[in-house]
């Protein structure tokens, strides 16, 4: 508790908004992922089973799908060198 106060005595020495920083933050590093996202374009026409595959997993029940995440995120090799 000792460190907040200090840092909450620092912050208003400087007179900073700390949730007006975290804004700025976070507002940069979105527009970073936006112009990311509207630079990468992938043609999913090329790729028919994908389009399949998500349609059906959108049909399915939550527990159906948790069961599908489950089973992909188990099958993820994490062997990393």
């Amino acid at each position: 508790h000792e460190n907040k106060k200090i840092l909450k005595k620092s912050v208003q020495k400087l007179d900073i908004d700390p949730k007006k920083e975290m804004y700025k933050y976070f507002d940069s590093l979105l527009k970073e992922i936006n112009i990311e996202y509207r630079t990468t374009t992938i043609n999913f026409a090329n790729y028919p089973y994908i389009i399949f595959v998500s349609s059906k997993i959108m049909e399915m029940d939550s527990s159906q799908q948790n069961k599908i995440a489950l089973y992909l995120f188990n099958s993820i090799n994490f062997d990393l060198h």
